[in-house]
This record gives structure tokens, sequence and C-alpha cells, in this order.
């Protein structure tokens, strides 16, 4: 178990704040769903909604997915699997119901697998939950959310991390070479451009004089192509030359990739694929690759069997057993439960007319972090 400082918790929290608009005074007692006869009351559920939700809003706008003119919780998201469609606020509203359920359900089943919440992470979560709701009095107060319901909220998110190594215990480990193999190329691929009437005088008006032949932009594709592959070849040793050295020389647009694959399949097309196929470790493929879906491909074989991608497939396929093993548990623990959503929550949307964003500010060490990092740490921890 990693042993915290609680001057480092208190840093990290102290730097979130939460902020709603036009919303009135809630009664966080309530309950907001009944999971095998124990209640969540709604300041818990409610807290990791609007924390959800600021966090998720500062995201988006980051990547200018959003904007404080903009609707964004209220537009409709692509339609799921029955065919419904979903707002975005809606959206949220059922991920962080699945995220509450689910840590209820294993807090219930801990005793089952022998884990405690560890003392000294309660005691580190305490000095947190305290730092987190003397910075947030007024946006905590419009949604009833007391400590006692921060602290309820944190533990039920650690819970998963708690958990996750105990349920998938059993989980088989063992992944063969065969299983998990990996070959890695590199290659070198352009774009064949589609040649209309107007990028033809274009290629004539800005063609130099070594181009005076290559009017014609695709051929010139072509021939860029033609020259990097000779240029491979023609290098004291293809197996290992940079090839991103070579298309700075040539065409810098020549897009240059280190990739690995496996039996399972590659996102590289099958023309690609069938040409490395033939090829041993350090050999480059003799010919220009031409794919239907309009490139033009150089391509080396690096390693038929890359042992060290072979050993990170491997972590990977038990990773992912792992993840299936677990959800699996979450959901045959769901539909065995009685989980009870009362209309006290169903009352709390998340809309354009209520939005929730996360103040960023600034630690004493002159570092801007986000109120987020308390939960990521805290989970972090308790899986050391």
């Amino acid at each position: 178990m990693k042993n915290w400082k609680k001057p480092a918790l208190g840093l990290i929290l102290a730097a979130g704040l939460l902020a709603g608009c036009g919303k009135p005074a809630a009664d966080g007692a309530s309950t907001a769903v009944t999971v095998n006869e124990e209640n969540v009351c709604c300041g818990t559920a409610e807290f990791l909604l609007r924390y959800q939700q600021a966090e998720t809003y500062s995201m988006m706008q980051a990547y200018g997915m959003a904007s404080d003119a903009s609707a964004f919780w209220n537009t409709e998201t692509a339609e799921d699997e029955s065919g419904k469609t979903q707002t975005y606020g809606e959206y949220l509203k059922t991920t962080v119901e699945d995220l509450i359920v689910e840590g209820v359900l294993l807090r219930q089943h801990a005793d089952e697998y022998g884990v405690t919440f560890p003392k000294e992470l309660e005691e580190d979560l305490n000095a947190a939950v305290s730092e987190l709701a003397s910075v947030n009095k007024e946006a905590l107060a419009k949604i009833g959310t007391t400590e006692d319901n921060i602290r309820e909220a944190m533990m039920l998110t650690v819970y998963p991390t708690l958990m996750r190594e105990a349920v998938t215990a059993d989980v088989d480990t063992e992944v063969s070479d065969e299983e998990a193999a990996q070959s890695t190329i590199t290659y070198a691929r352009l774009q064949i451009p589609e040649v209309t009437d107007d990028t033809e005088e274009a290629a004539d008006e800005t063609a130099s004089s070594s181009e005076e032949e290559v009017t014609n932009i695709a051929e010139k594709a072509k021939a860029d192509m033609e020259a990097f592959l000779a240029a491979v070849k023609a290098s004291d040793d293809p197996a290992t030359v940079d090839f991103n050295e070579i298309k700075n020389e040539i065409n810098e647009d020549i897009f240059v990739f280190d990739y690995s694959y496996g039996k399972e399949g590659s996102v590289l097309p099958q023309e690609v694929m069938d040409a490395a196929a033939t090829l041993s470790d350090g050999q480059v493929y003799d010919k220009l690759i031409t794919t239907s879906d309009g490139y033009y491909y150089v391509i080396r074989m690096d390693a038929v069997f890359d042992r060290e991608e072979t050993d990170a497939e491997k972590e990977a396929i038990v990773a992912s057993r792992r993840s299936e093993a677990y959800n699996e548990k979450i959901d045959e623990w769901k539909n065995a439960a009685k989980i009870t959503w009362t209309d006290a929550w169903k009352n709390i949307k998340v809309t354009d007319s209520d939005r929730w964003v996360a103040i960023q500010t600034t630690t004493a060490e002159d570092e801007t972090v986000s109120v987020s990092s308390a939960a990521e740490e805290i989970a972090s921890s308790a899986a050391e």
C-alpha cells in the first residue's frame, strides 16, 4: 500500500471547485436508490453526478465540443442498440447510475473475497474529503451534500479498484507465444491524389524544372514513392535505414509508421498484408504496393516474430480476460439484485439550464490541477 502524505492530497483537492447555476438547495438526505435493501442518498448520488458533469463539460470544452453559449447536455446522442436516443445529459446520468450500483454491489460482496477498506486509505480519504468540502461549500449546499456524502461517494468509486484483483483472481494468465505472436513492419504511405482538370492545371503552374516531366500530380505521387523505395534499397543497410530521413529528402507528405499486428488481423489493407507475408526479417518488399483504398505503400519486415511486442500482447490478452471476467461478475450481481431508483433521483436532471463546471485554481506550487485528480490518486493508491 502506498504511504500517502496528507499535504499532497490536500493540495490536489484544494485546487478543484465546482460551480452550478440556477438550482435551489436540494434534500440530500432523501433516498436516490436502494440496492438490496441498502440505500444511497441523493446527496451522495448527485455529488457524483455533478462531479462527472463538471469534469465531462470541461473536457468537452478543451476539445472544442462545447461552449458556454451552446446547447450541449440537451443535445441528443446517437441511437443505442434498441434504437432509442438519449440526450448527453441522460446518457451521463445513466453512466453515473451504473457507477453507483457497481460500487455498492462490490462493497456488499467484499467480505466474500476477504477485501476490506484499508484503514490507512480511509484516513487519507477523510483528509481529502475535508479539503474538498471546504472549497466547495456553496456548490455542495445546492445539492444537499455533506462531508459524509462525499466520503461515501469517493469510497464507492474506489471499490472497483479494491475488488478487481480479487474478483478476477481465477482468470487464466497463461498465454502462448502462438496465441499472442506479433509481427512488426515499418511502412511508408502516400495517398494517390484524385486528378481533376483543376489539379492538373495547378500542377502545371507550380512544376519546378526538376519536375517538368511530372506535371500530373498522381504521377508525381507515384514517382516519389518509387524514388523512396529505390533510396531504401540503395542504402547501406535497408534493414535498419530510417524511413523518416529518406521521406524528408523526397516528400514530407509521406507518412511513416512502425506497426505491429497479430493473427487476429490488421487495420492495414489486404494488399499490404499479403506482401508482408512474403518477407523475412529485415527484408524490404521490392515493389511499390498500390492498394484499393487509394494509397501507395513501401514496407519493410522488421521482425516476423517480435518478442517485445508479443510479450506486450500477452499482457493485453490477460487484461482483456480480466475485464471480461470482472464485467461478467458485475452483470451477474446486477441481474440478481433488487435495484430501485426513487422519484427524488428521477427528478434530478442534467440539462443546459443547470450547467456545472470545474473551476481550475492554482496550488501553492503554482500548478493548475483538477478536482478529479483526488479520486484517481486514491484509487491508484488502493491498487498498490
